[in-house]
């Protein structure tokens, strides 16, 4: 049997599809996720908490800039950031402002 990683994410979106398949690959590998619905509740949970990843939808409001500011903030800075979003041609200007993945949904 396979210890579970103690593991934390934030997913920053409010699609209950995107929350679903996050949840899913998460707790495949006994890991935990918080789910925060805006970019502002984000930069809380990421300011009070050390986290390991997160995944942001790019269909929230302001979130580029909390991709940027997390890259450039102190806390969290070196997490693991994945981008999901809708129009694959937005990829080059995610990975610029720091995320290092992004996925385009169908």
């Amino acid at each position: 049997m396979n210890q579970p990683l103690n593991l934390e994410f934030v997913l920053v979106s409010s699609d209950y599809a995107m929350m679903q398949a996050v949840s899913k690959g998460v707790k495949k590998f006994g890991a935990r996720f918080v789910l925060v619905p805006t970019a502002h509740e984000a930069r809380d949970c990421l300011y009070r908490r050390k986290i390991d990843g997160v995944f942001v939808d790019l269909e929230v409001p302001g979130a580029l800039g909390l991709i940027e500011s997390t890259r450039k903030g102190s806390s969290n800075s070196r997490a693991v950031i994945f981008a999901c979003l809708v129009n694959a041609k937005e990829s080059a200007q995610i990975l610029a402002v720091g995320a290092i993945s992004s996925c385009a949904s169908p």
